[in-house]
């Protein structure tokens, strides 16, 4: 009997090792399962955190690309009243070009150059109008028999408003707008003489 229990001591001793074995190996392998399934969960906590992100900075992008859309139109409305504006004045520019050149005298007229912006043209006739006003109070020749005349300049009652008026606009006083521009394009006219 001593050998039988001896075999199932032994038998038992073996079994209880190969168990004790398979019960260390399967804890060993189950904690390497957590410690993987804890990396996993950290990866996938990464990845959620990153989309979010992700998704968050679109928003931000989509709320800066649509400040700047609306500042751009904005901007493109100011920018097109301006050209408007632009426009409009240059256009007034060149009426008033015209009508200034219309006032000229031929000679005075060959003095400007052809293919002139409108504000380079109003910057000649400017020139051109204050040699004309020194031409008239200089002697042409020889010696002056009779003093100048100082402040003789008369506007005729139906003429004075609207000489007033656009003296303001050229920025002349209404005396010197008669003597350079009204009286000259009426005597031009035949509507007034000289």
């Amino acid at each position: 009997m001593d050998t039988e229990q001896t075999t199932e001591a032994t038998t038992d001793t073996t079994t209880d090792k190969a168990a004790a074995g398979l019960q260390a190996t399967v804890k060993a392998e189950r904690q390497k399962r957590q410690a993987l399934e804890a990396q996993l969960a950290e990866i996938r906590a990464a990845k959620e955190a990153a989309d979010e992100a992700s998704k968050a900075e679109a928003g931000q992008f989509k709320e800066l690309y649509e400040a700047l859309k609306k500042e751009r139109e904005a901007e493109l409305k100011e920018l097109k009243a301006l050209k408007g504006e632009k426009k409009a004045r240059t256009e007034a520019l060149t009426a008033s070009n015209a009508e200034r050149l219309e006032a000229l005298d031929d000679d005075w007229k060959d003095l400007i150059p052809e293919g002139l912006s409108p504000s380079a043209m109003s910057k000649q006739l400017d020139k051109i109008e204050k040699r004309m006003v020194a031409a008239e109070d200089r002697p042409s020749g020889g010696v002056r028999t009779a003093p100048p005349k100082k402040g003789g300049v008369h506007i005729p009652a139906q003429y004075k408003e609207q000489c007033e008026r656009e003296a303001v606009r050229y920025g002349l006083t209404p005396k010197r707008y008669w003597s350079m521009r009204m009286k000259p394009r009426l005597v031009k006219q035949g509507k007034l003489k000289s």
